[in-house]
This record gives C-alpha cells, structure tokens and sequence, in this order.
C-alpha cells in the first residue's frame, strides 16, 4: 500500500523566487496568485523521487479554486508539474523511481502524476458510466437525443479503471468527464516511471456543469456549477 500525506510548509525566500519565475515561464495565468500570496502550500510524501520535493500549492481565496504541483531539486530549481508532462519526465530522468513492476503500484503511481500533471483547470472527475455525469435536471429533446445516441456509440465500453501490461510496463485506461468533455485516456507507464497520457475525446458539448464550482451530490464530489 503506497502512503501518500502532505505536510503544510513555507518556502524560502530564495525557493518562492524560483516558484515565482517557474510560473511566470511555465504557468503566467496563476502568477498573480503567487505574487499576491493567495497560496497554501503543502510537501507531498511519496515513495518514489527522493532527490525533488514535490509541492503542492492551493489558491483558494480567488475564484475558481486553483490547485497546482510542482517540482524543487535539490539546488532548489523549481518546475511547474501542472499542464506539464514534460517537466514531470524528465524528472523522472534525472531522479529515477523504483521499478514499477506490479500493476497496483503502477496504477497509483499513474493516477498520481496524471493528477500533479492535469491540463484541466476545471478538474477532472473519474466515471464508470454515463449515469454518473452530473446531467442537469431539466433537458431538452436535444440533449435527451445527445446522451441516448452517447450510450449507444460508448456505453457498453464505460466500465471501472482498468490496467493491462504492455511490455515491461503497464497501461491504465479510464474515463473522465472535465469541462463537459468526455475523455476515455490511456496513461501508458514504463517500468522506469516515465508517463504518456493519450486521450480521445469523445464528446466536447454534454448538457451537465462545466466544474467552476465543485459540491457533494449523493455522497460524491461533482461539478455542480
């Protein structure tokens, strides 16, 4: 079983300069944040880079909430993780995890650096079917038609995270809905940790809230706004 906890920290003067310069580069949008001092910061404790901190920085105070991770070496370098798998790979290169030889561990190693990693600002919400999307109440002949034919062309291949070997290593496949998009991914994973997210989008438009905001709906965390 693999433990993951966080630990709330502060950075060093010197640290949060090269935060404020990694995302002024690699993330502009969450700059003003950063410079306002809207973050929460938090050390991840993982079992697989020991040589980079990977940091976890919430902005909560401004609307939408934002989360974003990142990456400090041990000369205090700082690289955005966030909307960058790139920046995560070649951590992988110069800091090499454990082999990742049993599917378990290969899926929560996968879902992990999907997550630090994630392109969506919305978030992204894991579905087994079609009736888990938060639809709104009140739909029109139209969206009614949209979701029929939706569980025609790919209801019977929705199902429950999966993984399967591929190689040395293993793929993880998924569905996810993010901003009204419904994406079937695939999280292909070497046995030395690199990571490649392959996604198909299936549909771009579904009648159901884009994720602004989040909210508990018959005990699950959904979009609701």
């Amino acid at each position: 079983m693999v433990d993951i906890t966080r630990e709330r920290i502060r950075l060093s003067p010197a640290e949060l300069l090269a935060l404020k310069g990694a995302v002024g580069f690699q993330l502009p949008q969450f700059g003003p944040r950063v410079s306002a001092g809207d973050i929460r910061l938090s050390l991840m404790h993982q079992p697989w880079f020991v040589r980079h901190r990977i940091v976890e920085i919430e902005s909560p105070g401004t609307f939408p909430a934002y989360q974003v991770h990142c990456a400090f070496d041990t000369a205090g370098q700082c690289g955005i993780l966030t909307g960058n798998l790139v920046v995560l790979n070649a951590v992988v290169t110069a800091d090499p995890p454990p082999r990742l030889a049993a599917a378990d561990d290969a899926v929560v190693y996968a879902n992990l650096i999907d997550h630090w990693t994630t392109e969506s600002r919305l978030g992204e919400l894991l579905i087994h079917s079609l009736d888990e999307i938060p639809w709104f109440e009140e739909l029109d002949p139209v969206e009614e038609m949209l979701i029929e034919d939706l569980g025609e062309q790919v209801g019977h291949l929705m199902g429950p995270l999966k993984v399967r070997a591929e190689g040395t290593g293993f793929v993880v496949e998924k569905w996810l809905l993010i901003a009204c998009q419904l994406i079937y991914r695939e999280l292909h994973v070497s046995a030395d940790g690199h990571v490649e997210r392959r996604d198909k989008v299936v549909d771009t438009e579904l009648p159901c809230p884009k994720g602004e905001m989040w909210g508990m709906v018959d005990g699950r965390l959904v979009p609701t706004g």
